[in-house]
């Protein structure tokens, strides 16, 4: 490929590469479903799959199973009516079960596996199972998941009871009003003051569990800085190992914003961005939006918490900004530095992203956690090869920053060429430059291949009405 060359400086935005160290496979390319289940559906032992109405029996996930009715979704008109799916035994069978939470603010589903091929039967145990990031999780002690969500305003659980085929019993945990819903952004679930017990975590607040259950939890303020309308499901994890839990979360689940907060004192936690809007903002570079999908995994097995994002696909059929930007997928490892951690983005894959939740687990038993990405463009699976083949994204902000005598200054346009590096299979062309051009600001291509250029002669000082110059270069017909 030929790029032309304008003695300016132009910077090209190509596809990120994938990693070297993940191997991709996709299993279904029709949108069902922005989340899948993993657990053993079969009972051999082995990780299985589900997505939509579909099982997939691991290690090789070849063949669709339908276990439900349904059809696939036009991911650029509307949206799935499976949103999340948990493996579990519901019926005390010795065979795992399925529950389903639908689109948000509406039923939760458990489907009871036969053992066998066809259809499975569905028990509604949840009318309303509100917020964008429910948890499926044992939050109360006793070993049986409760469902973590909102519901009329209201966040709190749904408990099952001896037959957890039968409706479940909803306990609100906080004042009517508290909860956005059915579309609040930002949900999380962990032991946040370290008294052994779970809390439950909103984009701003927290909520203390009592040791005796039975009303509304105390709320606390955990982020004095309002900063942004919620994202996803919030990690809660001791990340920097100095005996108390910090946060990760998404800062807009339909927009930008990563980041950490170190807990410094009871209570008290320290924001740090990792990802802005720009990719100026960060030590290395990465920047994407619509970050609807987070879980928390030690990716490379070096005993420190890692965790895994990326952009959801189509969100708002794109409507979003960078809604139509590449569909990334990436792992932040948690990196001790001498000021304390960093986490450095490392690139799992640009065409898959996440849904609004990205499921990880050991899906072929290599002893390596494996990524599993569901959302509308299907279903795809990434395996992890040896930790070793493990990339990090460069690091492209430094300390006292970089040399400044580097740059084309006074430097010749044929000289400017020969110093650009491109990737390869691409080659530049030198089509104009000084003095036949002067501060050009802008440009663009028109059909017959011409290149338009606007050029500020007078800047920065305001020129007057009319006085303007264009230069067209000619087209490669033209040129002969």
């Amino acid at each position: 490929m030929k790029i032309p060359l304008l003695s300016l400086p132009v910077i090209l935005c190509l596809p990120a590469l994938a990693s070297e160290g993940w191997d991709r496979h996709s299993l279904l390319s029709e949108f069902y479903a922005e989340g899948a289940g993993v657990g053993d559906l079969n009972g051999d032992g082995i990780a299985d799959l589900s997505y939509g109405p579909f099982w997939f029996a691991g290690p090789d996930f070849k063949k669709a199973n339908r276990f439900a009715k349904g059809e696939a979704f036009d991911g650029e008109r509307g949206y799935s009516n499976s949103f999340f799916s948990f493996v579990q035994d519901f019926n005390a069978d010795g065979k795992n079960d399925l529950i389903v939470f639908g689109f948000p603010g509406k039923e939760a589903k458990v489907y009871l596996n036969p053992g066998d091929e066809g259809l499975w039967k569905d028990h509604v145990v949840a009318r309303e199972v509100a917020n964008e990031s429910p948890h499926f999780v044992d939050l109360i002690p006793g070993g049986f998941p409760e469902i973590v969500c909102g519901k009329s305003g209201s966040y709190g659980y749904y408990e099952a009871s001896e037959d957890a085929t039968k409706p479940w019993t909803w306990r609100a945990i906080s004042l009517p009003g508290d909860a956005a819903t059915p579309f609040g952004h930002g949900l999380g679930v962990g032991d946040l003051n370290g008294d052994g017990r779970s809390d439950v975590i909103e984009k701003r607040h927290w909520y203390e569990q009592p040791e005796k259950q039975g009303g509304l939890w105390q709320k606390h303020l955990w982020s004095e800085s309002n900063y942004g309308g919620g994202g996803a499901q919030i990690l809660v994890e001791d990340f920097d190992r100095d005996g108390d839990a910090d946060i990760v979360t998404s800062y807009q689940a339909h927009g930008y914003g990563l980041g950490w907060f170190e807990q410094v004192e009871a209570g008290k936690f320290r924001r740090r961005d990792l990802m802005g809007k720009t990719s100026t903002e960060g030590d290395f570079g990465v920047v994407f939006s619509q970050l609807h999908a987070l879980a928390k995994a030690d990716i490379d097995g070096d005993g420190r918490m890692d965790f895994v994002t990326g952009k959801r696909h189509l969100a708002h059929q794109g409507k979003d900004v960078g809604g139509l930007q590449a569909p990334v997928l990436y792992w932040f490892r948690n990196t001790a530095t001498e000021d304390g951690l960093e986490f450095v983005p490392h690139l799992i894959d640009e065409d898959s992203g996440v849904g609004v939740e990205v499921k990880v687990a050991d899906l072929n038993a290599d002893g390596r956690p494996d990524v599993i990405s569901s959302n509308k463009k299907g279903l795809s699976v990434h395996l992890q090869k040896t930790a070793g083949k493990l990339k990090p994204t460069p690091r492209w902000k430094v300390k006292g920053g970089r040399p400044q005598d580097g740059y084309q200054h006074k430097m010749e346009a044929k000289e400017a060429l020969a110093r650009i590096e491109v990737p390869e299979g691409f080659s530049v062309d030198l089509i104009a430059s000084e003095p036949g051009i002067a501060q050009p600001i802008a440009m663009c291509f028109d059909e017959r291949g011409r290149i338009w250029l606007v050029e500020g002669h007078t800047y920065p000082v305001r020129a007057k009405e009319g006085d303007c110059l264009l230069y067209t270069s000619p087209s490669p017909r033209e040129r002969g």
